[in-house]
């Protein structure tokens, strides 16, 4: 059978290799908060980032390649895809 012409390149860079490969292409969204101090009488505020972090490969527990993306589940049970890490990327690129 051939192989699919139209695949991304995430699935690309991850064909044939194991876990440390897959786990490059995906990424993990990460929240945090600041608490900012008060200022000329307003009220403290939190400032809340979204963050894209990479996953170690330590972390990986299966990973597949689908063709087109390639998905990884980590230790604590969650699932990632390299999908996800793409449309971020646009995202990024279109506010800017």
């Amino acid at each position: 059978m051939d192989k699919p012409e139209n695949k991304s390149a995430a699935a690309a860079q991850a064909e044939g290799r194991g876990a440390e490969a897959c786990a490059k292409l995906v990424k993990r969204t990460v929240v945090s908060t600041t608490k900012l101090a008060a200022k000329d009488g307003q009220p403290a505020r939190e400032e809340i980032r979204t963050q894209r972090v990479p996953i170690k490969a330590s972390e990986v527990v299966a990973h597949k390649d689908y063709g087109s993306y390639v998905v990884v589940v980590t230790r604590d049970g969650q699932k990632f895809d390299s999908r996800e890490a793409s449309d971020a990327a646009a995202e990024q690129a279109a506010e800017a």
